[in-house]
């Protein structure tokens, strides 16, 4: 029986350089989606640490302002004048906020604020002193008597009329942040609105060189500073009045005491003027003297050098108006009671 013959295939192995070069493309695929990976992976680390770093600075800013906030409110009751009380707001407040120009503006009517305080950079114009009168101001009253605080990050993209547009621009103004100050209304003509709180002036604070968005921590820190500020001048303004009452009844006293010595009515007339005007810081204080028809003459005088003289001689009378001749009774001629109300 013959065998068949079975052809076989030659087995041919694959030569080293054709292995290599498929090793070698899977490899430059496998180091290029590395490569990827990496790159995102050292993409998501930046951004993470420009967010840690980020969240660092604004937490030691926070912690800065936190501790400067007590610093400033020490300092503020420990002040024992008005000015050195505003002073101390305002060159803290531009340190904290580390911004160009920080102001405090008093009330001097509804549509008229003058700028009493001021630390500002020196290449800006400085306002203290400048009286800002503006009839759009009553619009923006009852907003600052419910106690709003204004952010003005950019004064051109605020929606702001075209006027306050211009008048920030001319006070070299890009971005604003104000808050009311309040104080309690003494009303020394009586108990009417004695105690009630009102609208004192403005605490402002101004970018000069860009618009700035402010962070509501920055705005929550000058809504706390201007609460602070407020009390601090409640208490300076009571003691103010306070100290004013004692000396004008010391001055009083002295003033009994010089008349009593005193022996002739020309010198008790001249005593009493004299020194009346010197307690009360005015122009001018006489003695008109009363006929039994109500007309009169002037009979003894106390006058700055810069105003003439009225009095008129003895046989010069002078007619007074009817309300003038009607004397003031002792009920409401007694200076009125203070007292201390807790904010």
């Amino acid at each position: 029986m013959n065998d068949a013959i079975i052809p076989v295939k030659p087995f041919v192995v694959e030569s080293d350089s054709l292995s290599s070069q498929s090793e070698l493309s899977l490899g430059d695929c496998q180091n290029t989606t590395l490569a990827k990976e990496v790159a995102v992976l050292r993409s998501h680390l930046e951004y993470r640490v420009n967010q840690l770093q980020d969240l660092v600075e604004k937490e030691g800013a926070a912690t800065e302002r936190a501790q400067l906030l007590d610093r400033i409110t020490a300092q503020m009751r420990e002040s024992l004048t008005l000015n050195e009380l505003l002073k101390t707001v305002v060159q803290d407040v531009r340190s904290a906020l580390k911004t160009n120009r920080v102001v405090i503006c008093q009330f001097t009517s509804n549509l008229q604020v003058k700028v009493i305080k001021e630390s500002v950079e020196s290449q800006y114009s400085s306002l203290v002193n400048t009286e800002i009168f503006d009839p759009r101001l009553s619009r923006y009253i009852e907003q600052y008597r419910t106690g709003k605080i204004q952010a003005i990050a950019n004064i051109n993209e605020a929606g702001l009329n075209e006027h306050f547009v211009r008048d920030f621009k001319t006070l070299q103004v890009q971005a604003s942040l104000i808050a009311p100050i309040f104080t309690r209304n003494l009303n020394l003509n009586g108990e009417k609105n004695r105690g009630e709180k009102q609208l004192y002036g403005l605490l402002i604070a101004d970018q000069c060189n860009k618009p700035r968005a402010w962070q509501p921590s920055e705005i929550e820190f000058f809504r706390t500073i201007s609460r602070q500020l407020s009390y601090a001048l409640d208490e300076l303004l009571l003691l103010e009045h306070q100290q004013t009452i004692i000396q004008q009844a010391r001055r009083l006293n002295q003033i009994n005491d010089h008349l009593r010595q005193s022996s002739r009515v020309s010198e008790i007339l001249m005593t009493a003027v004299e020194e009346t005007r010197d307690a009360l810081k005015c122009d001018r204080v006489l003695v008109y003297e009363f006929r039994p028809d109500w007309d009169g003459k002037i009979i003894a005088e106390s006058v700055d050098s810069q105003w003439p003289e009225q009095l008129a001689p003895k046989s010069m009378i002078l007619a007074l108006p009817n309300a003038m001749c009607n004397p003031i009774s002792e009920e409401e001629s007694k200076p009125p009671t203070t007292s201390m109300k807790q904010v």
